[in-house]
């Protein structure tokens, strides 16, 4: 477990759990970004199979530290380098259905050098991911008229939205 001192932008639970319950979730840490190409434009993620848009990101796996994690996480997903701009803020989500406590630390970062292919893992390329480019306000209308298919997709696109319209307001 890493310990970051990010502001708190929300936390996302379908049903009020006791403390006691909630001590029994598996705690997951994970990192997310916006990242700015040269043209302006972020990326979002799209899901084909469960129609909704989300932010490059991902678990942040043992040994790793937290940058480590999101640079390794926007190459997989984004195929970029990345170079870090600022934090935006943390979330902290329990998915009751998956008896899941996951808290997303968010970046907002920019591309280096060239943009190649994503590495997707196989439950990605079953999910249908695929990266999109698009200008700033363009992504979080995205994002506003997902309509999720699935019970994690609602906890993802609420979560990207706070993301996103943190990072909008400080700007």
């Amino acid at each position: 477990m890493v310990k970051i001192f990010m502001k708190l932008l929300g936390t996302n639970e379908l049903k009020n759990l006791p403390e006691a319950e909630r001590q029994t979730y598996k705690y997951r840490q994970a990192v997310r970004a916006i990242i700015f190409n040269p043209q302006d434009q972020i990326a979002l993620m799209y899901s084909s199979k469960f129609g909704y848009y989300k932010l490059p990101g991902g678990g942040i796996e043992a040994g790793e530290d937290v940058v480590k994690a999101l640079k390794r996480e926007c190459l997989e997903e984004v195929g970029c380098n990345i170079e870090i701009i600022s934090e935006v803020g943390r979330i902290i989500e329990f998915r009751d259905e998956y008896q899941l406590h996951q808290e997303s630390f968010c970046f907002a970062a920019k591309t280096v050098g060239q943009i190649g292919k994503p590495a997707l893992t196989p439950q990605e390329i079953e999910h249908g991911y695929s990266v999109v480019w698009v200008s700033f306000k363009e992504g979080i209308k995205m994002l506003e008229n997902s309509k999720p298919q699935d019970y994690s997709g609602k906890f993802i696109v609420w979560r990207d939205l706070v993301f996103l319209r943190e990072y909008s307001l400080s700007q």
